[in-house]
């Protein structure tokens, strides 16, 4: 029912798309985050190598193998305190955002940033000019992708500005875009103290802007040192069956993109995924 996939830096010793593609079939993986600067840094670096032919190039030897990007990944600082950083980082979004179609992709994601150069935790990212920041630049995102008929995937994150389902709804009504979707991970808005919540947290997201939810980010966690951790699928304490029963009534065939579950540990995670979700 769903569409299930993974990171394509997910599979390392990759050297070609082609190869990505072939491990991708084998592993009966029919959609893939497909971040170009991670997976094959060398060709697009720097971001003017990309090209429309490059973005077909892609798209068409992965589909050899069966195989389509659901998520084009182009994750930047876009509140850089640097304003030239800032502004290189945005563009690079933006050549991102006029080849996705090229890719067959219908979505560039990226999460909000850092107030700081380096992206960590910082209480600094939770001030209403760190917001504002945001929102300016989601506008002009939003704007961008709609010239070029695409959609931009925000991902929130307790460690960044938009920290909280309440936070992310607001950054929706403040762009005001139909383009604007959301890549929701349970796991980034999850903490030590709330972590046994996690099922009300979820609610939560889909009663304040459900209908937002475009892409699924699933990553297991454990608790550690009063620290969420993530671990590879089925190793932690996050309600997977739950969380996919949960998804089969709101968003069914919804892309759903593994993360922090890598190589040989893809293929147990998949079967288990298809077997929850044909309950």
């Amino acid at each position: 029912m769903f569409s299930i996939g993974v990171r394509g830096h997910d599979l390392s010793e990759k050297q070609t798309i082609a190869d990505l593609g072939s491990a991708l079939e084998e592993l009966t993986i029919q959609t893939v985050q497909f971040a170009f600067n991670m997976s094959f840094p060398e060709l697009v670096t720097p971001v003017s190598k990309l090209t429309s032919g490059l973005a077909m190039a892609t798209r068409q030897a992965l589909a050899d193998k069966n195989v389509r990007i659901g998520v084009l990944s182009c994750y930047i600082n876009m509140i850089h305190p640097d304003l030239v950083q800032r502004e290189a980082a945005l563009q690079r979004f933006e050549t991102y955002l006029s080849y996705a179609n090229s890719f067959g992709a219908p979505l560039v994601a990226t999460e909000t940033g850092c107030v700081h150069p380096e992206i960590h935790y910082t209480a600094e990212n939770y001030t209403e000019k760190a917001f504002q920041d945001v929102v300016q630049v989601v506008k002009r995102l939003t704007k961008t992708a709609a010239q070029h008929g695409t959609l931009v995937g925000i991902e929130p994150g307790i460690n960044h500005p938009i920290y909280s389902p309440e936070k992310t709804l607001a950054l929706i009504a403040a762009v005001d875009a139909t383009n604007l979707k959301i890549v929701l991970d349970p796991t980034n808005l999850i903490t030590a103290e709330t972590y046994q919540k996690q099922a009300d947290i979820i609610q939560n997201c889909f009663d304040l802007f459900g209908h937002k939810i475009d892409v699924i980010h699933l990553k297991d966690f454990i608790v550690k040192a009063g620290q969420i951790i993530p671990v590879a699928f089925g190793e932690g304490v996050m309600d997977i069956p739950w969380f996919l029963n949960f998804l089969k009534d709101q968003k069914p065939g919804i892309t759903i993109i593994l993360e922090e579950t890598k190589d040989r540990k893809i293929a147990t995670a998949v079967e288990s995924m298809k077997e929850w979700s044909d309950r």
